[in-house]
């Protein structure tokens, strides 16, 4: 009789379950770093308009040139706000699926290790038994060798 282990479809359901959280942070990873490239992105373009301001005001802009300017940079700090406050979420959606992935990485492990203790206790009734039936069959034919001497003794009498 070979070896079942009774838990074999909790531990597939829990490898499921890992593959699907390592999925998950894979994506809330990913997204993270679109955020904040996206927020760098923003940065960047923020100061090349501020450095346009000022070379603006330099070379003798008009109040109304450089109030647009000045409301394109606004526009573009609103939306760095918004993503920064973006990002911050996903960093906090990150770690979630970070201790989600651990959590069942550890249910996943727990059970191949019973599964693992379940088979060495399982080989090791099946090798004592294999041993057992070993001493049992040579002591028989120890015993059967011995009738057969003290038969064959009788006989030559």
């Amino acid at each position: 009789m070979a070896f079942h282990f009774r838990l074999a479809p909790v531990l597939r359901h829990r490898e499921r379950l890992e593959d699907a959280a390592a999925r998950d942070l894979a994506q809330a990873t990913q997204r993270l770093e679109t955020l904040s490239r996206h927020l760098g992105q923003i940065r960047n373009e923020m100061a090349a308009r501020s450095r346009t301001i000022t070379h603006s005001a330099l070379l003798g802009a008009t109040g109304m040139e450089l109030g647009q300017l000045a409301r394109d940079v606004e526009s573009l700090e609103r939306l760095s706000i918004i993503t920064a406050a973006d990002a911050h979420a996903q960093r906090e959606k990150t770690e979630l699926a970070r201790r989600k992935l651990v959590e069942a990485s550890r249910a996943r492990q727990m059970l191949e290790r019973l599964e693992e203790s379940q088979r060495r206790t399982y080989d090791d009734r099946r090798e004592a038994s294999e041993r057992r039936l070993a001493d049992e069959t040579t002591a028989a034919g120890h015993e059967w060798r011995l009738a057969q001497m003290a038969g064959e003794a009788q006989a030559a009498r």
